[in-house]
């Protein structure tokens, strides 16, 4: 229970971090409650190391360690590629729509105002 917790809040936290360019004004928030969540949710590997070493012998135990250890890093390689390329989807979308709506008013230049 706990542990599929602790993943399933991991996931969500990530899914919020890759796609923060969606929330507009509201990402710096989204931000830090992804982050809070990945951050809460980490202490997972607590919870798998002790199950590998109850669950394997004293033979099985140094691979099955370093099995778990391998996943790990490999996630933290794979993880920023897959956030890389869900902020360069969602970005290139967002810039789309912005060039069908034409600039925000706030972003009109100084210099083309009547005085």
């Amino acid at each position: 229970g706990a542990f599929l917790l602790t993943v399933f809040m991991f996931i969500v936290g990530n899914a919020l971090y890759a796609i923060l360019s969606v929330f507009g004004y509201a990402a710096r928030a989204v931000m830090v409650f992804s982050r809070f969540l990945v951050g809460v949710s980490s202490a997972n590997i607590a919870i798998i190391r002790s199950y590998v070493a109850s669950s394997t012998t004293t033979q099985e135990r140094t691979t099955a360690v370093s099995l778990t250890s391998a996943a790990q890093g490999l996630g933290f390689i794979i993880g920023p590629a897959i956030q890389t390329g869900l902020a360069v989807v969602f970005s290139k979308s967002r810039i789309l729509d912005n060039q069908r709506e034409g600039p925000a008013p706030h972003a009109r230049s100084e210099t083309g105002r009547i005085l």
